[in-house]
This record gives C-alpha cells, sequence and structure tokens, in this order.
C-alpha cells in the first residue's frame, strides 16, 4: 500500500471518528482498498481524497463510497478498471474487457427518492386502480381497435419519474466529455434499502424506451443502465439486473452479456 493511501487512509479514519460515522464504515474501508489494489484498481487516491471531500456530510460520503463499492464488484468480474478516468468533473468509472471498454457514471438512490413499495404492495396497487401487473411490471394493455394489436403501456408513478431524470442527470453529468462519445455510456444504479425494487427499475427502463422511440436523443446515447439493491441470486451471486438499451448501438454483444452476469465478490456488502 503507497503512503499516499496510507495517509489518505488515516486522514478519513480521524475525520469518519470526529463525524460519528458508523464503526462499521470506518473498519470495512481500509479492507475495500486492499482488495481494490490486489485488482489492480487505478486511481484510488483521486477516490479518496473525494471521500475525504465529503465529510462530514454522510449521504454525501456515500454517494462517493458507491464508486469503490462498483469499482470492487467490476474488479471481482475480471474487468480493469480506472477510477475517474478524467477527474472527479467526468465519469466515475471506466471498465475494460474483451478489448472493448465503457464509461461508467454511479447513482446511489436516497432513501428520500424511495417510496415505501414492496412487490406486494405494487400487485396490489395494480389491482386496486385497475391495472394489470404483468411481466414484472405494473400498467395497462392498448388495444387498438382497427388492427386488434395489443400494447403494453407503463404506469408511470412519481418514483419513475424521479428516478428516471436522476438517470438522465447522471449521464448528462459525464457525457458532457467528448472523448466519450463513441464508448458505451452506462448509469450504474445503487439502491441504500430494499424499497426500489426490481419493478421499479423495469419501469424507468421501459419509460426510456418509449421516449427513445418517440425521438429522444438522450435515452438513445445511455448504452444501459446497472442496477442493486441488495439482493444476491445463488447459486451464481448474480448480483446486479442490467437493462442494454435497444436504441443504442454502442456495446459488442459479449461485452453486454458480461454486464448482464455480474457476480458479487465474497463477503460482498450491500452499504458500509
Amino acid at each position: 500500500m503507497s503512503d499516499e493511501i496510507k495517509l489518505c487512509l488515516h486522514s478519513l479514519k480521524l475525520k469518519m471518528e470526529a463525524a460519528k460515522c458508523h464503526r462499521d464504515w470506518i473498519d470495512s474501508l481500509p479492507l475495500l482498498v486492499a482488495r481494490m489494489q490486489v485488482s489492480n484498481v487505478k486511481n484510488i487516491n483521486i477516490w479518496l481524497h473525494e471521500l475525504i471531500s465529503r465529510l462530514p456530510d454522510h449521504q454525501q460520503y456515500l454517494d462517493v463510497w458507491v464508486q469503490g463499492w462498483y469499482a470492487d464488484m467490476f474488479a471481482f468480474n475480471e474487468f480493469q478498471v480506472v477510477m475517474n478516468p478524467y477527474g472527479t468533473l467526468g465519469p466515475d468509472l471506466k471498465i475494460n474487457l474483451l478489448n472493448e471498454c465503457a464509461y461508467i457514471e454511479v447513482l446511489r438512490i436516497r432513501v428520500d427518492l424511495e417510496e415505501e413499495h414492496t412487490i406486494e404492495q405494487n400487485m396490489r396497487d395494480a389491482l386496486s386502480n385497475g391495472l394489470l401487473y404483468s411481466e414484472g411490471s405494473i400498467g395497462k394493455v392498448i388495444i387498438n381497435k382497427k388492427t386488434g394489436e395489443r400494447r403494453f403501456e407503463p404506469e408511470v408513478t412519481e418514483t419513475v419519474r424521479k428516478l428516471s431524470q436522476k438517470i438522465s442527470n447522471k449521464y448528462r453529468q459525464g457525457a458532457e466529455n467528448s472523448l466519450i462519445n463513441t464508448e458505451p455510456y452506462i448509469v450504474a444504479a445503487h439502491s441504500v434499502s430494499h424499497k426500489t425494487d426490481d419493478i421499479i427499475f423495469k419501469l424507468v427502463t421501459k419509460l426510456f424506451e418509449i421516449e427513445a422511440e418517440l425521438g429522444g436523443s438522450q435515452r438513445k446515447a445511455i448504452s444501459g443502465c446497472l442496477f442493486y439493491n441488495g439482493f444476491v441470486h445463488l447459486p451464481l451471486r448474480k448480483c446486479c439486473n442490467f437493462w442494454k438499451n435497444p436504441n443504442s448501438g454502442n456495446g459488442q454483444k459479449e461485452f453486454m452479456e458480461k454486464l448482464n452476469n455480474l457476480s458479487a465478490p465474497p463477503l460482498f456488502e450491500r452499504k458500509p
């Protein structure tokens, strides 16, 4: 471990103790950094300095900490990872695999964005409002009277609108760097609780598809979205849902399939 990283960790420990952070946050950070170093993750020092600058605000600290969480997970899945490839103003991560790269903008979904909805509550709400619960989504089936064609239209709730806007804002935040216009650009969302479930994520991505089909150029530019809300699916320890934007041409098939089958490292935790 380099002297700079040791100094950063020591400074962080003192600041976190002064800010009365949870003890497990303080104790787990050196372990995460050590694992990232073993995986040869680049620019860890830049990330640590950013963590230092965000204390004593716990929410801002966790927003940045999640970038390390994703860097560790990508590295475990054999990606080469560079943190802050263009400094703190550009995308959060650059990942390389199979002679292809992608840029990642990380979004931590805060509690104030989430509604108290479980999957069961979503189903009950759908039924009580005369909607259909179909293929993991809530919405209405629209029937074309002339052709008899049936299509599913998602019900857009306030949570879905807020989350879709958050993802769009994160895309704009990093995509202003002109060097990445030709590479896949992915927003990776991390939920701080189980309240934002897979149904919400599917509704958000369905909304993106509809808006892209209607001419939304920004929706077409997002290559895909990753979503993690704390669940690890055994036996393969799959930990993320991945949506590839069908309206975006970026990304080779094998590379995108790897993103759809990410595994959680041993002792993988949802939050610090």
